[in-house]
């Protein structure tokens, strides 16, 4: 059952707007998608914020909802889908297959995202986006 101190010390995008002009710098200049560094002010790497947005967005377009994203205070995934109107939380796990020009060679197409999925689980990551999380009614 969702608990609602599970929602303290996170931090919820209200306006998927706002935040897009934020990630205008790291959009157009890639390196910022390579590098390990958080966000200011914000407990996800630049690359799990950018998918949670694309993500957002694209459940925004399908199901008409108002749906964002928000942080994590630990380590255990890489943020939460939020649907505020369903009052819904997802928690995210995401895997990194970039092409990066000074990075380890690796292989093409799905075979890249296969490979990064099973270092994931080699890492021993905790998936956590197989539960759902549900509001308390108010």
């Amino acid at each position: 059952m969702f608990d609602v101190s599970l929602l303290k010390n996170k931090k919820l995008v209200k306006d998927l707007k706002v935040v897009l002009k934020d990630f205008e710098p790291m959009v157009k200049d890639p390196r910022y998608l390579w590098s390990a560094r958080k966000i200011r002010n914000f407990r996800l790497l630049p690359r799990e914020a950018w998918a949670n947005w694309l993500v957002c967005v694209v459940l925004r377009k399908i199901y008409g909802s108002d749906i964002t994203f928000m942080d994590n205070d630990k380590d255990t995934s890489d943020g939460f889908i939020v649907d505020k109107d369903k009052r819904i939380i997802v928690p995210t796990e995401h895997v990194c297959a970039l092409d990066i020009p000074k990075g380890k060679r690796l292989s093409s197409g799905e075979k890249r995202v296969i490979e990064a999925i099973n270092l994931k689980i080699n890492q021993g990551s905790e998936v956590m986006s197989t539960h759902i999380w549900r509001f308390l009614p108010e």
